[in-house]
């Protein structure tokens, strides 16, 4: 019978500790960069809608909060989208950016008011941020009503990343809601104005608009009173003389004296 080389046996014996301590350090490297990479990607968004207002003679309203329940901080918005029976999208509007750090949330209000309309419809409040959607759904019931155009609209201005209008609402207004749907990929932020008579009303909007764009603005009294739907021709200021007009009108929004 062959003998044994003790050597050899030696050898082998170390060649062994040797692979299978490569082994476990590549097993470690894997394991310790997954786990970094699934921290790194940590950014986990919820919403949590603490008050709605479902009065029939009223705009519906929804105080919704974006938290980020993640471990990194994260940029999203809110959308809101109603839906009516058919399914169909006939209203879109959006908060402005939101900046939300890991264990922190922030608050936005959406207003909607259809007076036109009666049947079921679903409002869809929804989160974006990065690639993911968090989806919150409230089904209501409305009632057709009276009520008056009231406003008047006019488009401004618009620059890299904000749009202005002047509206000019009735006396008896005290707050309305201003939305601007183009039913394109540009997000315009929901605003809620306060007081009565002529105003400049900015817009938050992305991304940038280059040229001109029609739109479509709606603007509902929180009273239930007065709700305006118009389409204005949005036009990016870019030349000097645009620029000029600009400050005038905001000269004389704010110091109406001097003329």
């Amino acid at each position: 019978m062959a003998r044994t080389d003790p050597r050899e046996s030696r050898q082998t014996g170390v060649k062994l500790v040797i692979v299978a301590a490569g082994l476990l350090l590549v097993l470690g490297c894997v394991t310790a960069y997954d786990v970094a990479v699934g921290v790194d990607q940590d950014r986990q968004g919820s919403i949590t809608v603490t008050d709605q207002r479902m009065d029939d003679d009223r705009p519906r309203t929804w105080t919704v909060e974006a938290w980020n329940d993640g471990s990194k901080p994260f940029t999203g918005w809110l959308r809101l989208d109603i839906r009516d029976e058919d399914d169909d999208v006939v209203f879109r509007t959006w908060s402005g950016q939101l900046q939300i750090n890991p264990g922190s949330f922030t608050m936005h209000r959406f207003a909607h008011d259809t007076p036109t309309y009666a049947g079921n419809m679903t409002a869809d409040i929804v989160l974006h941020h990065g690639t993911d959607r968090v989806t919150a759904s409230f089904p209501f019931t409305t009632e057709a009503r009276d009520v008056d155009t009231g406003f008047t609209v006019s488009h401004l201005w618009t620059d890299r990343d904000t749009t202005a209008l002047r509206v000019t609402a009735p006396n008896d207004v005290d707050t309305y809601y201003v939305s601007v749907d183009d039913r394109s990929t540009r997000r315009y932020s929901q605003e809620t104005v306060h007081g009565a008579g002529t105003q400049i009303v900015e817009l938050n909007y992305t991304p940038e608009l280059i040229d001109t764009e029609p739109a479509r603005v709606t603007i509902s009294s929180d009273n239930g009173k007065y709700h305006y739907t118009g389409k204005v021709e949005l036009e990016r200021a870019t030349g000097m003389t645009d620029t000029i007009r600009k400050w005038v009108v905001v000269l004389r929004q704010n110091m109406p004296f001097i003329w």
